[in-house]
C-alpha cells in the first residue's frame, strides 16, 4: 500500500490585513501554494465564545496571488465573499486553515 500526495505549505496562516464582511479577498501573513477549488476555513474573531457568536466560515479558493505587496505572504481570492469581518490587528490576527488535501492511495495489485 502506498500513499502519495502533494505537500501544501503552509497549511494555515494568519490574516495580514482585516477581511471585511462581503470581501472575497484574504491577505495572509505567509506564502502558500494553495490551489483553486480547495476549501479553507476562516476562524471567527467574535469576542464571546458562544454558539450565538459562531462566525467560522468555510469558503472555496478561486485563485492565489503569490507575489503580493510587502508585508503580505499571499493573497487568496475566494469564490464567494465572507459573511463576517475577520480581524487582523497588532493584538490579534484570525487564522485561516487549508481544509482540502490531495492523497492517492495505491495498492500493489
Amino acid at each position: 500500500l502506498s500513499l502519495h500526495g502533494k505537500r501544501y505549505f503552509h497549511t494555515w496562516s494568519r490574516l495580514a490585513k482585516t477581511a471585511e464582511a462581503r470581501s472575497s479577498v484574504l491577505m495572509l501573513q505567509n506564502p502558500v501554494n494553495w490551489e483553486a477549488g480547495q476549501e479553507v476555513v476562516i476562524v471567527t474573531s467574535a469576542i464571546k465564545d458562544s454558539i450565538e457568536y459562531h462566525q467560522n466560515e468555510v469558503r472555496t479558493v478561486r485563485a492565489v496571488h503569490t507575489s503580493p505587496p510587502s508585508g503580505v505572504g499571499a493573497i487568496v481570492y475566494l469564490t464567494e465573499p465572507v459573511d463576517y469581518s475577520h480581524i487582523a490587528n497588532s493584538n490579534y490576527q484570525v487564522e485561516v486553515g487549508l481544509l482540502t488535501r490531495t492523497v492517492k492511495v495505491q495498492g500493489s495489485e
